[in-house]
């Protein structure tokens, strides 16, 4: 995931926001109901364990937000990107986005779910390879605190620069962010639209 590092050039930025967009639409389509019923399908759920909100795991929480792959979901359905005041301080970016969350979020819960960690812990444990996420985009219920990691995945990855890289699958993994949430994630895997459904995955 470090190949977002280099999402600040105002060029690449763009074509992010292109890439990110188009994730994003597939995200809301395959979370209406009515949609094409997938090739195939897959879902789950899995255990995480070590979710301490480390000093890594913030700076990716800060990544995510400065390319644009953060959204919030109101408790009527309104998704909007998330914006901070405070822009440049990543733990000023943390506080704001607390701010818009129910009373009781488990802090490290959520940072562990806005990083790189929540995905990588289910690929690897579903034995998903390689274990990369391409296009991420989060989504954080400003109701529930409830946050989806939506992207390609599997193989046979397409697509020359990294926001553009994509692959036959996307994937939904999910998780509760609340005091009382149990460290499980749950996941589901679907055809992406329009692709060729070449691939054998998980």
């Amino acid at each position: 995931m470090q190949q977002y590092n280099d999402l600040a050039s105002p060029v690449l930025g763009a074509t992010a926001a292109v890439a990110i967009g188009a994730a994003y639409m597939l995200y809301r389509q395959s979370s209406k109901r009515g949609t094409h019923a997938p090739v195939k399908k897959k879902e789950g759920n899995v255990q995480v364990k070590d979710v301490q909100a480390t000093e890594e795991r913030k700076r990716d929480l800060y990544r995510f937000f400065k390319s644009d792959s953060i959204f919030l979901k109101s408790r009527g359905g309104e998704v909007l990107p998330f914006r901070s005041s405070s822009s440049s301080e990543p733990e000023l970016v943390l506080r704001d986005l607390v701010r818009q969350l129910p009373k009781g979020t488990d802090i490290d819960a959520l940072v562990y779910a806005l990083s790189t960690s929540l995905g990588m812990d289910v690929l690897l444990q579903l034995g998903v390879k390689p274990p990369i996420i391409s296009q991420p985009v989060l989504v954080v219920s400003t109701h529930t605190g409830l946050v989806e990691l939506v992207g390609f995945v599997g193989k046979d990855i397409k697509g020359e620069r990294p926001d553009c890289k994509h692959t036959d699958w996307l994937m939904r993994i999910s998780m509760r962010t609340d005091s009382g949430n149990k460290h499980t994630a749950s996941y589901e895997v679907r055809a992406s639209a329009g692709s060729d459904k070449t691939s054998d995955f998980i």
